[in-house]
């Protein structure tokens, strides 16, 4: 699971996974400085999933 130190973006996306079974406790962390690191972990094939802030999606904001 790759993610950003945000913790409350971390916990938002923890509580998502929470019906897949899915908690600290079985999943493997993978830390990222920025949610480009977290996008690139996933396309590495070093993660299976990450949590980022919805607006950091955002390529040209309004």
């Amino acid at each position: 699971m790759a993610f950003t130190d945000d913790p409350d973006v971390r916990l938002m996306g923890m509580i998502m996974l929470e019906p897949a079974d899915l908690d600290v406790g079985n999943i493997v962390p993978v830390l990222a400085d920025s949610h480009v690191l977290v996008a690139k972990h996933l396309l590495k094939g070093e993660a299976d999933a990450g949590i980022i802030l919805a607006e950091a999606t955002t390529i040209c904001p309004a």
